[in-house]
């Protein structure tokens, strides 16, 4: 076997590589080679171009090396480790490629890689020279059958990651295109442009551990992973969510993560990352035309179209967009500007946006550990005073999800509607209050006990009812400095004016 090129030859002598023999230009220009060759006694052929030419028809700068075939590991060698990090390569036939991936593998932290004996490209001159030197530090396996090999490194605990095939990732990239240029004709998304950017995105099946979600998306290398074994047709109902973060994604020029739709990224902290997972899965359900239902998490009772995924954070920001504007948060959460933050901040404060969505970081967090502590309930070497543990651990925090969803429920629409009667003017204005606070139930969540909502609506109507004859007597129309008769004037207009005008009848 020849390995050839300055740089592969100087990885080759760092490395003390064998070397049998070195076949040399006779105008090669880098004496520090040909000293390094001549301390370890290798015997040196100089010869002419064309000579080298003959032996490896490649860039070979002027120097070949003849060395021993390469060396593979076996599957034991790469297993030393507890959680070895390795690659598996497939069909893979050019020794360019092979070579390129080596080289990343060894920038990666790629412990080592496995290739198949048939179908595949061995390692030759051409992928020594293409790695740059790589292959000196890493392990390459070769093996007579990849599926027995992918079952024995599951029987050793590691996670298997496989790629989905070509035909998998577009007929899942037609669907989701179609179905979110259905969804959100506002977004004008081009169904073509939406088919191709879908289907480049890297797609793989993974042997995720328990109460890990069915699919994620990573967002440091823009790829989907899916749990191993779900089928094309539930991979889908998954995909959306995913790509939706994908398509979110928006970079600095360094390739650095910005912001995910209503998430902000900053050197050491995410901000609103609840609050744009939410808004996704909203998204999702919208795509999949899921209607709302009523449904019971920690015994609070709410209305949701996500019943199986952020069921109360989707409820919650539900809330937000009633009172807001579906078009603005959707184009927000697409695009990522702040479109839907300042809706918020102009119908309900600033400082109530940013405590909601700490709020909603807050239940997710809490929601998160639940999850994780019936994880550990289920798993069959829990002891029981580990399971009376845990159920403590697990009360706890369900009594805290639920007093901070009530606490973030409440502050929603009573800051809403707080501001919003302070601005009406007209009948008009209060009729169209007294629909959106008595819709809002459609939104609300409630729990054995819960009579806040009730109150209020009780308050609000009798201020309504204060403001309703302070319109339609006119009082706060009746200018400041006029003068007695003009007032007398006024007055008897009103009176005239209110003939055939129906009260309100909220029944």
């Amino acid at each position: 076997m020849y390995i050839y090129g300055k740089n592969v030859v100087k990885e080759a002598l760092l490395n003390n590589k064998k070397i049998n023999k070195a076949y040399i230009c006779k105008d090669f220009s880098d004496k520090n080679i040909i000293s390094d060759l001549q301390k370890r006694n290798i015997c040196i052929d100089y010869v002419t171009k064309f000579e080298l030419d003959k032996l490896e028809n490649g860039n070979h700068q002027g120097i070949i090396l003849s060395v021993p075939e390469f060396e593979y590991s076996s599957l034991d060698q790469l297993l030393v480790s507890d959680k070895p990090f390795l690659v598996i390569l497939d069909h893979l036939e050019d020794p360019h490629n092979f070579g390129a991936i080596i080289r990343t593998c060894e920038a990666a932290g790629v412990d080592g890689i496995i290739i198949p004996k048939d179908r595949s490209v061995s390692v030759n001159s051409t992928v020594m020279k293409t790695s740059a030197g790589a292959l000196n530090n890493m392990k390459i396996c070769m093996v007579t059958n990849l599926n027995s090999t992918i079952k024995e490194l599951k029987k050793n605990g590691i996670t298997v990651i496989d790629k989905l095939d070509t035909l998998s990732i577009n007929t899942l990239a037609k669907n989701i295109a179609q179905k979110l240029c259905r969804a959100f004709p506002n977004q004008r998304f081009i169904a073509q442009k939406l088919f191709i950017a879908i289907s480049r995105i890297p797609m793989y099946y993974a042997e995720m551990p328990e109460g890990l979600s069915e699919a994620n998306y990573f967002y440091k290398n823009s790829s989907i992973y899916f749990r191993a074994g779900l089928s094309l047709d539930e991979i889908e109902k998954f995909a959306i969510h995913e790509v939706i973060h994908y398509l979110q994604e928006v970079k600095d020029k360094r390739g650095n993560l910005k912001k995910l739709g209503l998430c902000v990224f900053t050197s050491s902290k995410e901000y609103g990352m609840a609050l744009n997972e939410a808004a996704v899965q909203l998204a999702t359900s919208k795509a999949l035309r899921h209607n709302y239902e009523m449904v019971k998490y920690y015994d609070i009772a709410f209305s949701t179209t996500s019943p199986t995924y952020y069921p109360i954070l989707c409820n919650l920001v539900a809330q937000l967009v009633y009172i807001t504007n579906e078009n603005d948060f959707y184009d927000s959460m697409f695009s990522a500007t702040t479109q839907f933050q300042q809706n918020i901040i102009q119908a309900c404060g600033e400082k109530v946006f940013f405590y909601v969505q700490d709020m909603l970081d807050r239940i997710l967090y809490a929601e998160e550990k639940i999850i994780n502590l019936n994880n550990k309930l289920l798993n069959i070497s829990c002891t029981d005073s580990q399971a009376a543990k845990y159920g403590k651990k697990i009360s706890t925090y369900k009594n805290t999800l639920k007093k901070l969803y009530f606490e973030t429920q409440n502050i929603i629409f009573t800051s809403y509607f707080d501001n919003e009667i302070k601005k009406l003017v007209t009948t008009a204005d209060i009729d169209e209050y007294r629909y959106k606070l008595y819709n809002f139930k459609n939104y609300l969540g409630s729990t054995d006990g819960y009579t806040f909502f009730n109150d209020y609506y009780v308050q609000q109507m009798e201020a309504l009812d204060i403001k309703y004859d302070s319109i339609i007597n006119n009082v706060s129309l009746v200018p400041v400095n006029t003068s007695k008769w003009q007032n007398i004037l006024h007055s008897l207009k009103n009176v005239f004016s209110l003939k055939g005008e129906k009260r309100y009848n909220e029944n």
